[in-house]
């Protein structure tokens, strides 16, 4: 019985001791986030004004992937973009998420921060900047040569049609860094002065209709701004 006794009054004493503990004295179940760096921030990132998501070109990207290391309180560190809370200074120029930039405009550049649980770890200059290098001339063409399409000093294309169609146009892209995309069509807003004579789809396919002699401007924008003109001149047969 006396043994029983000593046993209780041990355990007493270690539980006594356990609760007199600090809590400071406790390691954190999860170790709490001590720092985030996004991943390269001494250098800036060129973009091109495109909104297409599909492969780099030439160098650069149409989109930029940015990453960040997670610092951790017991020293462990993690690489990763979904956990993070992102955030563009401008987001009318540059849009993020999940550390994916893309452009909205054809111009600037914005700032890009990220943040964990609404808790602002990124100092200014650990911050990432998106440079967008802008569109500066479009060309038109016709993917299956069928139209020869001549540009005078304007850079205005005109070229002859008397058949319905359809053909199929695609624009080359020429950059501010001189570099060029040989087709852009997919970012390419299409526009007809005259859709009772000719349409053009949103991938550029153009249909005629020949019942009367005609000319019909064919226009290309992206982020609202004309890039190419293109002078359709119809003959009916």
């Amino acid at each position: 019985m006396k043994t029983f006794h000593n046993i209780l009054l041990s355990s007493s004493i270690f539980a006594l001791i356990l609760g007199c503990q600090s809590s400071d004295d406790k390691p954190p179940l999860v170790p709490e986030v001590e720092a985030i760096q996004i991943i390269g921030y001494d250098t800036t990132t060129s973009l091109y004004a495109l909104t297409d998501t599909s492969e780099d070109t030439n160098g650069a990207s149409r989109t930029a992937k940015l990453l960040a290391s997670i610092i951790y309180s017991d020293g462990r560190s993690a690489t990763t973009a979904n956990e993070l809370d992102w955030e563009s200074n401008n987001s009318r120029i540059v849009a993020v998420s999940n550390g994916l930039c893309t452009a909205l405009a054809n111009h600037g550049s914005a700032k890009i921060s990220a943040s964990y649980r609404e808790t602002l770890y990124t100092k200014s200059d650990e911050s990432k900047v998106i440079t967008i290098i802008p569109l500066t001339d479009v060309n038109i063409s016709e993917k299956n040569s069928v139209l020869t399409i001549n540009y005078d000093k304007n850079g205005t294309g005109r070229v002859d049609i008397n058949d319905s169609g359809p053909y199929e146009l695609s624009t080359n892209g020429h950059f501010e860094d001189n570099l060029s995309i040989t087709d852009i069509s997919s970012n390419i807003i299409w526009s007809s002065s005259n859709t009772t004579i000719a349409t053009v789809s949103s991938s550029g396919t153009l249909n005629v209709a020949l019942d009367k002699n005609a000319t019909v401007i064919i226009k290309t924008s992206i982020f609202n701004e004309v890039n190419a003109t293109l002078e359709l001149n119809i003959t009916a047969p």
